[in-house]
């Protein structure tokens, strides 16, 4: 199971998520990718599915009854053909209102069963990791943050997408300390999208990687993937993959290499240095 996370904004997590799983998928993996974002999911606009059932919020009725296998769970999923391969997507919840409907611990087994029979399974999940609303309630209450919370501590692992500019990094910082504050140590590795001069200086790949080893924690870096934001738009316009609409792009490039790319995990930091906190102050006076 892997899980596309990030801190907030829109460091393009979506769209890294949905590519990763066709280049996945085209190379021949028996592929799941499921929209988990009940924030504000965008999978199956980008796919160009004019899809209003949530396939998410099915899985977890399925799962309730009790009764359900692969085949069940299988039959809830849309088939998407990608080139010569296919891909099983499982749509978000169209309105951030319906976020109830996709429970943690539900999802959960059904991603449990979905792994059995396919090579990958690819959640895309919110930002947010705080669980302060369960003080509200004498009782147990759905938590809107919880599908989050349960991927990034059951996941194989996890992929944080990091914006590659002054915004986005202090912000990958702060997400980073809300993980280690609600206990949530997940195989965790950093992928800097949108890396390019006009944000990240010249050199941005060695500026980039200095400014995280001096400010950020130990977690190792995925990749750093290039700035393209007109490919992008294009391709959600056409409700296509990048493998489809722009084969030769060098973001097209970058993401195939990453999809079958291992690497050790490393262990994060338990203490923080004060040059990150001085990012922080930073980042904080700049709001």
């Amino acid at each position: 199971m892997s899980t596309f996370w990030s801190g907030a904004g829109s460091p393009g997590r979506s769209t890294l998520a949905l590519n990763f799983a066709v280049e996945a998928a085209a190379a021949g993996e028996s592929v799941v990718l499921i929209d988990a974002d009940t924030y504000a999911s965008s999978l199956a606009i980008q796919l160009g599915m004019l899809d209003e059932a949530a396939a998410v919020a099915q899985l977890c009725r399925v799962v309730d009854t009790g009764h359900f296998d692969a085949a069940r769970l299988e039959a809830v999923l849309t088939t998407i053909q990608v080139g010569s391969s296919t891909l099983k997507v499982a749509s978000g919840i169209p309105r951030a209102s319906r976020w109830p409907e996709v429970r943690a611990a539900s999802l959960r087994r059904a991603v449990a069963v979905l792994k059995e029979h396919h090579d990958r399974v690819i959640l895309d999940v919110a930002a947010p990791v705080e669980t302060d609303e369960q003080l509200s309630f004498d009782t147990y209450a759905p938590q809107r943050n919880g599908v989050s919370v349960e991927a990034l501590r059951f996941s194989d692992e996890v992929i944080m997408v990091v914006a590659a500019n002054s915004v986005g990094i202090p912000r990958a910082i702060r997400a980073l300390d809300e993980l280690a504050e609600a206990q949530l140590h997940p195989q965790l590795r950093i992928l800097f999208n949108k890396v390019g001069s006009a944000s990240s200086g010249r050199a941005p790949r060695r500026g980039i990687s200095e400014a995280w080893e001096r400010f950020g924690p130990s977690y190792p870096i995925l990749g750093f993937l290039p700035d393209d934001h007109s490919v992008c738009q294009a391709a959600v316009l056409a409700g296509s993959s990048l493998l489809e609409l722009a084969p030769r792009c060098a973001l097209r490039s970058e993401i195939r290499a990453l999809a079958g790319k291992k690497l050790p995990f490393g262990q994060p930091h338990r203490t923080r240095s004060r040059g990150a906190r001085e990012c922080r102050k930073s980042a904080g006076k700049t709001r």
